[in-house]
């Protein structure tokens, strides 16, 4: 993607915003149930199966560079069926983005909201891939309101007394 700096349409004041690239930083599949899971049925959507969810995101700025910014999902997903874990999931799904002359209470809501808005479905698309290459039927993972996931982080730094964090 080209940067918008280049673009001699750009004023270089005006507010900039834009994905520069997105990447699979790492992913993890433990097949934990295997090959049980398989002989019981387990496999197939089982009527007591259920998928714990952690996500989390953290951003932090480009050493060196004062216009970029490396946001990251990351995702656990624990599958059960019958209080037995089938699988777990791990990813770390990131992206670099440029961002000129935001103001800083903007910032927040664009690297911890709109940027994982953005980036989720690729993630999700991977998720499902694992997990039905693993043997299982695809998991397609609800879409996530990344604001809900900023507004509780927000609540928990300020249970700890930690005030706005930027990870």
């Amino acid at each position: 993607m080209s940067d918008p700096a280049d673009d001699p349409r750009v004023n270089s004041d005006d507010p900039a915003f834009a994905l520069a690239v997105q990447y699979l930083k790492a992913l993890s599949f433990d097949n934990v149930g295997a090959p049980q899971s398989f002989h019981s049925g387990e496999n197939s959507g089982a009527r007591d199966s259920s998928n714990e969810i952690k996500i989390d995101v953290q951003h932090s700025p480009i050493p060196d560079d004062n216009e970029h910014h490396e946001v990251q999902i990351l995702i656990e997903v624990i599958s059960k069926a019958d209080d037995s874990v089938r699988f777990t999931v791990r990813a770390n799904y990131a992206a670099v983005v440029m961002v000129r002359n935001i103001p800083e209470e903007d910032l927040e809501l664009l690297l911890n909201v709109e940027t994982p808005r953005m980036t989720f479905p690729f993630l999700r698309s991977i998720i499902s891939h694992a997990t039905h290459e693993a043997g299982y039927p695809a998991l397609n993972l609800s879409p996530i309101d990344f604001m809900v996931v900023h507004r509780q982080r927000q609540e928990q730094l300020a249970e700890k007394g930690e005030g706005s964090a930027k990870k």
